[in-house]
């Protein structure tokens, strides 16, 4: 099944929250990441170049291989499981309120690193289904 990107363009309505998105999508999206929260200090400087080179990555996509997750992936060319954006709670917001980078991957790791990866080698039609998770603080 060939998914049409145009379908899914929350360009209408920016706040709409896309249910499938690819991974320079959520890259450029990225708040920070649940598994390593300080990894990258500044968010503006989280690009495909930085993640691919970081310890986080090399960590996810190696254990996605050894488990098996990454050739599953590569073999059915879809990531049947969402991964979990969870959106910055109001306290993060106050501090930094961009919005641009308004998302924290908090869980499907190992599957965004497997997808980032069958990417950046030229699967430019792989997309991620997601779950979005608002954190609210009292």
């Amino acid at each position: 099944m060939t998914l049409n990107p145009k379908q899914f363009n929350p360009g209408d309505n920016p706040d709409q929250l896309q249910l499938l998105m690819k991974p320079s999508e959520i890259l450029n999206k990225l708040n920070s990441f649940g598994d390593a929260p300080n990894e990258f200090a500044n968010p503006d400087s989280i690009d495909a170049k930085s993640y691919k080179k970081s310890v986080l990555h090399r960590v996810k996509y190696k254990e996605s291989k050894k488990s098996g997750l990454a050739d599953d992936i590569k073999k059915s060319g879809v990531v049947k499981a969402p991964v979990w954006l969870r959106t910055k709670t109001d306290e993060e917001m106050s501090i930094n309120p961009s919005l641009s980078r308004q998302f924290v991957l908090s869980d499907g790791h190992h599957r965004f690193a497997t997808a980032f990866e069958m990417e950046q080698s030229g699967n430019k039609d792989i997309h991620l289904p997601v779950r979005h998770l608002y954190m609210k603080t009292e």
